[in-house]
């Protein structure tokens, strides 16, 4: 499924890399990022192995969303920044949550803030370059309802640490009990309760009641199973959970996501995103497969 960038306000801006170097002596401007160090630093924080088009925003405020859960880093003049309202920093790789809106308002003490993305825009290159040209009329600026596809990541698989955290969910055994909570349960921001353990991360929020049965036989429960206990609240069973449980599984987090679960810290915010099994496998595939040392885990 092709995933995008969303822009909703795209005031004054453009995608912008380090322009076209050699095309001068044709008439051809250079372009590219007019701040270069705040481009750089942001594709360098954000984690690219090399630089990738960046989002250049000229003193108009500026919103978008993701349809995937997506790293940013922000850098360049001061702003407002906010991904739903919550302010996020300057200069700190964050993950922009699919569904979520960033906003860009008030620049000030300068004129241009750059958004870095942590995956490859799928934009096209001429003569070398995706950089705007307002003469030369190369490139595009970038327009309200803009949809910027991304591409497939095919270097490496790239670990986002950090709360909020996004943890990727396929059904459990009992999904069919809580069909008519799952719109709660996955809109749901939980935090991770001191109560946690490598036996079982609780986690604290909108708790679900109402569903049927609170409790079930007990039965062999894998890695990863998140129970609802009768008070409503999810536990995710980790890694030192006994061999059986008895409580309603609403869904098993993706293997893939197993070492994010392990670094979750109390009072760390988490959400959940379904996905089917079919993408759980192409994760768990994108993650270890350029791992040499991924055939010794068991």
């Amino acid at each position: 499924m092709d995933e995008y960038l969303i822009v909703k306000i795209a005031g004054f801006s453009s995608l912008q890399d380090l322009g076209r170097k050699t095309y001068m002596s044709y008439g051809i401007s250079s372009n590219g990022a007019l701040d270069t160090y705040s481009y750089l630093l942001g594709n360098e924080l954000v984690g690219n192995s090399y630089p990738q088009a960046s989002i250049e925003i000229t003193a108009f405020d500026f919103m978008m969303s993701s349809t995937t859960d997506i790293p940013i880093c922000i850098t360049g003049a001061p702003a407002d920044l906010a991904i739903e309202g919550n302010p996020i920093s300057s200069e700190q790789r964050v993950v922009l949550p699919a569904g979520k809106m960033l906003s860009v308002k008030k620049i000030r003490d300068g004129l241009r803030v750059y958004i870095a993305i942590g995956r490859e825009i799928d934009v096209p290159q001429r003569l070398g370059s995706c950089s705007f040209d307002a003469v030369g009329m190369l490139g595009e600026r970038l327009r309200n309802g803009h949809k910027l596809r991304l591409k497939e990541s095919k270097i490496y698989y790239k670990q986002i640490c950090g709360s909020p955290w996004s943890i990727d969910v396929c059904d459990g055994c009992d999904v069919d009990t809580f069909r008519d909570y799952l719109e709660q349960f996955y809109g749901t921001t939980y935090t991770v309760s001191t109560d946690s353990n490598n036996v079982g991360i609780r986690l604290g929020g909108k708790p679900i009641v109402g569903h049927k049965p609170t409790e079930v036989v007990s039965r062999g429960v894998a890695v990863g199973s998140i129970q609802i206990v009768p008070s409503g609240n999810p536990i995710i069973l980790f890694k030192g959970r006994g061999g059986t449980a008895g409580y309603p599984i609403i869904g098993v987090v993706a293997s893939a996501d197993f070492d994010l679960v392990g670094q979750m810290r109390p009072g760390d915010e988490v959400h959940f995103r379904r996905i089917s099994l079919a993408e759980a496998v192409k994760k768990y595939k994108e993650k270890f497969g350029p791992l040499k040392l991924a055939s010794f885990i068991k």
